[in-house]
C-alpha cells in the first residue's frame, strides 16, 4: 500500500490540469513478463510491483494525466494501454495506434491527448517521422496529426512545463547515424516540427525535467536544454554510471532512473539531483531485472 501524503504542491500546477512531477514513479518493467512497479521518490525502499499491463510490451513510451497512464504501442504491437495512477487494478487496453512503433522516449502530453513522436517499427524496420495523437480516458484510436522535423527513434524529449503547449524531441537515430537535432513541436496542431538547437549526437538517451530545464544523459554527455529558449544544450560531464534506454520519473528536485541497457544497471534505482553534476546515486532497486525500460511515469496517488 502507498503512504498517505500531503501532496498539495505536486497537484495541477498548470492550467494544463495535471504535472509530470509526483511523489511517487511508476515503471513498466522489461523482460519481466508484465509487470508494473511504483518508487516512493526520495525513499530507500525497493520499488514493488503493484499492478499488471494488458499485454507485455518492449521499448513503449508513456504520456499522462494527474490520474491516469498510457503506453503507446512498442515495437511490434499497436496496442494503447490505460492505467489509473496509484491503483492496484491492471492495466487495460482501450484503443490502437496507427501503426505498432516504438523506440521513442519523447514524452509528450498537453492535459487532454498523449503524442507519440516518431518511433521505430521491428516489422518493417522503418524510423518514422510521423507524430500519432491520442485523447485521454477515451476508446478513440489514434490518429496521425502532424510530422517531426525527421524520421527519429531512441530520442529523449519533454515539454514546456509552464503552459504545456510545446513538446520537444531531443536528438536520437535514424538509419545507422546517431543526430545532434533538438526539434520543437506546438502540441495539439498539425504544424510540422521545426528544429531549433543542437546538443551531444547520442541515442538511447533518457530525459528529466523541471519547468527550466530537460536533461538528457546515457552513455555519454549529462546535457541540460533550457525550455523555450533556442539555445544549445550544455555539457554536464559524463554520466558517472555507463547506462542508456531506461525508465525516469521526477519529484520537484530530483529525478530518478530505472534500470537499463548495461548489465550492472538492470535492476537499479539511481537519483540524480537537477542541475548538481553528472553525477548519479544508486538508491534502490525494481522487484525485478528490466533490461532496456522506457515506459515510466511520475504520479500523487
Amino acid at each position: 500500500m502507498l503512504s498517505n501524503q500531503v501532496v498539495n504542491s505536486y497537484r495541477y500546477a498548470s492550467a494544463g490540469g495535471y504535472d509530470y512531477a509526483g511523489t511517487h514513479g511508476y515503471i513498466w518493467t522489461n523482460n519481466a513478463g508484465k509487470q508494473i512497479d511504483v518508487f516512493e521518490h526520495g525513499s530507500t525502499s525497493n520499488a514493488t510491483n503493484i499492478a499488471d499491463l494488458d499485454l507485455a510490451v518492449n521499448e513503449a513510451p508513456t504520456c499522462q494525466t494527474d490520474t491516469v497512464m498510457v503506453t503507446f504501442g512498442g515495437n511490434t504491437v499497436n496496442n494503447v494501454q490505460e492505467y489509473s495512477i496509484g491503483s492496484a487494478s491492471n492495466a487495460t487496453t482501450v484503443a490502437d495506434l496507427a501503426r505498432a512503433v516504438g523506440r521513442t522516449r519523447a514524452k509528450a502530453m498537453n492535459g487532454t491527448h498523449g503524442f507519440m513522436m516518431g518511433g521505430f517499427a521491428n516489422a518493417t524496420g522503418t524510423v518514422y517521422d510521423e507524430i500519432q495523437s491520442f485523447e485521454f480516458e477515451t476508446t478513440t484510436n489514434a490518429v496521425d496529426i502532424s510530422l517531426l522535423s525527421r524520421d527519429t527513434c531512441n530520442q529523449a524529449g519533454g515539454i514546456n512545463g509552464n503552459d504545456k503547449s510545446i513538446a520537444y524531441s531531443l536528438v536520437g537515430f535514424s538509419g545507422s547515424v546517431n543526430f545532434d537535432t533538438v526539434s520543437s513541436y506546438e502540441m495539439g496542431t498539425g504544424t510540422t516540427a521545426t528544429a531549433i538547437a543542437t546538443q551531444t549526437a547520442l541515442r538511447d538517451i533518457c530525459s528529466m525535467q523541471n519547468n527550466t530545464y530537460i536533461w538528457t544523459g546515457g552513455g555519454g554527455d549529462v546535457t541540460k536544454f533550457e525550455i523555450g529558449t533556442t539555445t544549445n544544450s550544455a555539457s554536464l560531464g559524463n554520466m558517472s554510471v555507463t547506462n542508456g534506454s531506461y525508465g525516469t520519473s521526477q519529484s520537484t528536485t530530483h529525478g530518478y532512473i530505472y534500470g537499463g541497457n548495461t548489465e550492472t544497471t538492470r535492476q537499479n534505482i539511481y537519483e540524480y539531483e537537477f542541475d548538481s553534476s553528472a553525477t548519479i546515486t544508486d538508491v534502490a532497486d525494481l522487484s525485478v531485472i528490466s533490461t532496456g525500460t522506457n515506459a515510466s511515469g511520475s504520479g500523487t496517488p
